[in-house]
């Protein structure tokens, strides 16, 4: 069955109705709902759906940790740049439950991708400690703009 949303709660995260007909403020179901919906928003090439659930997802902050390879993907597939800075606030706002996947979106094989990975990673401060890995890859990458942030991200980590 199928849940709709409902509209906006009083923090700006969503409630669906549950299969009883009453009102769910459950956490794993926002997200979930919210996860289908940028999901379907990328499809469509939405960018207001996009924004609007990445928003969404931002705003649930850790426990929206279930979405970020959703989130991931749709940074992959999206192109235009406001749209790409809201996924990207959002997987910043997950916090550190976010960090193996960009580390694995720095490795993508688009410049684009790497760009807004490496962004995130440099905001998400001491909570990137899981991607210094996929960091350290970066410092061998050919051309200089991500070798120069991913070694500032981990100085700043602490590695030099």
């Amino acid at each position: 069955m199928e849940i709709p949303i409902l509209g906006l709660g009083q923090r700006g995260v969503y409630f669906s109705q549950d299969e009883s007909g009453g009102v769910s403020n459950s956490i794993d179901l926002q997200v979930q709902e919210l996860s289908k919906a940028l999901e379907n928003a990328s499809i469509k090439r939405d960018i207001g759906g996009i924004r609007s659930a990445a928003r969404e997802l931002g705003n649930v902050g850790d426990k929206a940790s279930a979405s970020v390879p959703t989130l991931i993907s749709a940074l992959k597939h999206e192109s235009e740049m406001i749209t790409q800075g809201e996924i990207v606030d959002a997987l910043v706002k997950i916090g550190e439950k976010a960090a193996p996947a960009l580390s694995e979106a720095l490795h993508y094989g688009c410049y684009r991708v790497q760009r807004q990975a490496l962004w995130a990673l440099e905001r998400l401060e001491e909570k990137a400690l899981p991607a210094v890995p996929g960091l350290v890859k970066v410092l061998s990458a050919r051309d200089k703009e991500p070798r120069t942030t991913a070694k500032n991200i981990l100085e700043k980590l602490g590695y030099f």
